[in-house]
């Protein structure tokens, strides 16, 4: 199944902004020409702690996260029941899968 590819570029986002409401948790808001794009706190600190693992282990060069449903008994007090999780994929497979999704991106 092919997937729509969409690029963002330095150069298509005016503004970033982080915010974090007095009594809520940090947004990311990717302001581009014609749109806002709003990152929740959960897609941003799995964003910024994949982005850690990856860019600073010196043998792992992939990393698979899918939401998931949990129990209520696997689920920490305070936390959502949908979290994204590691998948056991292996890294060479979602390497190759990222590296067509690349390719393809620098065809546009």
């Amino acid at each position: 199944m092919s997937k729509k590819i969409r690029v963002i570029k330095n150069d298509d986002v005016d503004r970033l902004i982080f915010s974090k409401p007095k009594h809520g948790e940090i947004s990311v808001f990717l302001e581009l020409d014609d749109e806002v794009i709003v990152l929740n706190h959960l897609i941003v600190s799995n964003l910024s702690r994949a982005f850690h693992w990856v860019n600073g282990h010196p043998r792992l060069y992939a990393l698979e996260m899918k939401l998931k449903s949990l129990a209520k008994h696997e689920v920490e007090e305070g936390r959502p029941e949908k979290q994204f999780i590691e998948t056991e994929r292996a890294e060479e497979e979602i390497q190759k899968e990222a590296d067509v999704w690349l390719a393809e991106s620098r065809r546009m």
